[in-house]
């Protein structure tokens, strides 16, 4: 299973709410990164679109998860994903294109799944 996952929000190094402090246990910090897509503001925390061809990005880090199927699994309940949430979930796991340094690594994402409002993303 791919090991790398690129996070723009609540899981990025700077934040210690317990699911961050759990990612940062069991992941290494391999550094800044960005996505093509955009970022929309949802109160206490953000989503994002992937976007392949955007001439835009989002701005987040990339972590090398220790045991990928141990981190996601527990990632996958802090953003609601499972047989346990109704569906659509808010956000859904990808593994979409990351640009790292001077090369392009995929990585797994947590993507916003419902309509951005039109004026609320950047």
């Amino acid at each position: 299973m791919n090991p790398h996952l690129f996070v723009y929000g609540t899981l990025q190094a700077s934040y210690t709410n317990p699911f961050a402090r759990f990612l940062h246990e069991n992941a290494t910090f391999l550094g800044e990164a960005k996505m093509p897509g955009a970022k929309m503001d949802l109160g206490q925390y953000p989503g994002a679109k992937y976007m392949e061809q955007s001439d835009q990005f989002v701005f987040g880090q990339i972590f090398l998860m220790s045991d990928p199927g141990k981190v996601l699994s527990v990632l996958d309940e802090y953003e609601c994903i499972g047989p346990a949430y109704p569906e659509p979930h808010q956000f859904i796991r990808k593994e979409c294109h990351i640009f790292f340094k001077k090369t392009i690594l995929k990585c797994w994402v947590y993507l916003y799944n419902w309509p951005f409002e039109q004026d609320g993303y950047h």
